[in-house]
């Protein structure tokens, strides 16, 4: 439920924080655990409570708990249109059910590595990576998996890379880049107690297929003439989509730089989406706010901002002048020229002497 300050902001901001908070349910170690033990088969039949069983009984490599509602959510995601929800069964003992989808058999386990080798450029012929990827060996001991987007962003062509290093012989990283952003699947996306239990061919295959499966955050939008009007550290950059059909169409995109890169429907990560409501409530402090406070510290405003606080420091000492000249030329032109004796007179009745 959004709280009384959020309920204030603009229906472009509140949008992608309601879309996060329905998937607060979600957490991508679910997600990766549906794609590891189950696949799209033509015909397959699969009830809903043998995937909970099942998820149920697999905990020594799982912990999550998953629910009816994030089971749904995932499949939504991940087979889209493919896998539908069905049901089975006589009347009176309907059971809902997964079309279309099948569990993968579990082959046994391998090593991590071939046999009389511990270097990951070994395990390359047999990692399964979706259509659209390549991988490029940087020095002995890192693969970067690519996959070309149809975006660019500041002049760049955009791409997904999943960077692979060996840190040791049974022991990788990875880390998901995009768009000058990048996180630690194992670290950031909480990852790392599924992943850490598979052969590393197994690892790898399955890091690709999840970031497949994922989409990419685009961070929010703003106008040409604008900033962000926040403190928090940020990426900022012209955004183009080169897609076929749609034309060239060019956007100020701002990421935050903590971005998490992969994320939902939405396609706007918690972190991204907290950047945004945060700008949206300065700016609209600033569109209720008529004036700076004069006392106020010119290192906190805006360069828009100073500039107008000097020039309103520029008028008030005109006006002064202006008014000090007035009152000069009003007193020699009006004021009455007397005596000194009549002078001591008018000083003597008022009781001034």
């Amino acid at each position: 439920m959004l709280s009384k300050r959020n309920k204030t902001l603009p229906s472009e901001v509140q949008d992608p924080v309601k879309k996060e908070s329905k998937q607060d349910g979600i957490s991508p170690e679910c997600k990766l655990w549906v794609l590891g033990n189950y696949e799209y088969s033509q015909g397959g039949l699969v009830l809903v409570k043998e995937i909970l069983e099942h998820c149920a009984e697999d905990k020594e490599n799982f912990s999550k708990q998953l629910s009816c509602r994030s089971l749904g959510c995932i499949m939504k995601d991940v087979f889209r249109d493919k896998v539908r929800l069905v049901q089975r069964g006589p009347r009176g003992s309907i059971q809902r059910a997964y079309l279309n989808l099948q569990r993968i058999k579990k082959k046994q386990e391998e090593s991590d590595v071939l046999p009389g080798s511990s270097s990951i450029f070994s395990v390359l012929p047999t990692i399964n990576v979706p259509n659209g990827w390549h991988y490029i060996k940087d020095g002995t001991d890192q693969v970067s998996f690519i996959r070309y987007e149809s975006w660019e962003f500041s002049q760049q062509r955009g791409i997904t890379e999943l960077r692979v290093k060996q840190t040791s012989p049974q022991e990788i990283t990875l880390q998901a880049k995009a768009h000058g952003c990048s996180v630690d699947l194992k670290t950031g996306l909480g990852l790392e107690e599924i992943l850490s239990k598979l052969p590393m061919e197994r690892h790898i295959s399955l890091a690709t297929q999840f970031i497949e499966n994922s989409h990419i955050c685009l961070g929010f939008q703003l106008s040409d003439c604008d900033s962000v009007m926040t403190m928090l550290p940020h990426v900022t950059g012209v955004f183009q989509s080169i897609a076929e059909g749609e034309g060239l169409i060019e956007c100020k995109q701002v990421f935050a730089q903590n971005c998490l890169v992969l994320t939902g429907p939405s396609k706007i990560c918690h972190n991204c989406s907290h950047l945004q409501t945060v700008d949206a409530n300065r700016r609209k402090r600033k569109a209720n706010q008529a004036i700076v406070h004069p006392a106020c510290n010119k290192r906190f405003m805006t360069r828009h901002d100073v500039e107008c606080q000097l020039k309103r420091e520029q008028m008030a000492r005109r006006n002064a002048e202006k008014r000090e000249m007035y009152w000069h030329e009003k007193f020699d032109n009006e004021a009455i020229v007397v005596e000194d004796e009549d002078q001591q007179d008018l000083l003597k009745m008022s009781g001034a002497i």
